[in-house]
């Protein structure tokens, strides 16, 4: 994506940037866009109680069958894999991706609300049980291991874990989790799993968080993280992501 990812998106635990030993802020300290993001991004994390008529106004999750979604993502192995495992680096590896995450995306893709002249293609021809089966089958895989220079990796793991407070980028590990495996949360789609990522996809999707080509994540949290990453931070994020183990099954 991530997402989400595509939030890649690729949304990048805010409890290490807020530990006890942190100060206070100051009284008439306003908090800037992303703190008020990101804070509502770690409740949503913790699953709170959705409004009544929140829940009224949504028909009920469908589950998919990964069996039956493996017969149907048949047209998708092309490029992200018979397992889910791209063969082209610039695709996302949906192994082992949130199903939540990848329904939520595919119906994005179906709306309009997030726009690939392939995609929209194919989401268009999935019904509602269509992307639940697929997703499910995609979640059911594993992702395979990602490489990555260890003093890049250390570089993004500073950022990932801990963030900048110095210029309000809060770290990823509040949305994306301790070993980048994501989230479901109370949100639409959850945030997804990074780790393991083609690197080339998530370069791709983090400079279009940055640039607004990609508006597709949740209160504009991604384009918010994105637009406060320099092309050598996006560098060593994707490098420490790539060097975690694949979360196991």
């Amino acid at each position: 994506m991530l997402a989400t990812a595509t939030g890649l998106v690729f949304i990048w635990a805010a409890g290490d940037a807020r530990s006890e030993q942190a100060e206070p802020a100051s009284a008439d300290e306003a908090p800037t866009p992303v703190h008020e993001s990101l804070a509502a991004g770690a409740a949503a994390t913790k699953a709170a109680p959705v409004e009544s008529e929140q829940l009224a106004a949504k028909p009920p999750r469908l589950v998919g069958d990964p069996v039956a979604g493996a017969l149907k993502a048949a047209v998708c192995a092309g490029c992200h894999g018979p397992d889910g495992n791209a063969l082209v680096p610039i695709f996302p590896n949906l192994a082992g991706q949130r199903s939540h995450y990848i329904a939520k995306q595919l119906h994005d893709f179906k709306t309009g609300k997030r726009v690939d002249p392939v995609m929209v293609g194919m989401a268009a021809m999935l019904s509602d049980q269509d992307i639940a089966d697929v997703a499910a089958h995609f979640e059911s895989g594993t992702v395979k291991p990602g490489t990555a220079a260890p003093a890049l990796a250390a570089a993004g793991e500073k950022i990932y874990r801990k963030g900048r407070p110095e210029i309000g980028l809060l770290p990823c590990i509040g949305c994306h989790g301790a070993n980048a495996e994501g989230a479901n949360g109370a949100i639409d789609g959850g945030f997804p799993a990074v780790v393991g990522q083609n690197p080339d996809y998530l370069m791709k999707q983090l400079q279009s968080f940055r640039a607004g080509s990609r508006a597709n994540d949740w209160k504009g949290i991604m384009q918010i993280i994105a637009s406060r990453l320099s092309d050598e931070d996006i560098a060593a994020l994707i490098a420490y992501v790539n060097s975690l183990p694949p979360p196991p099954k």
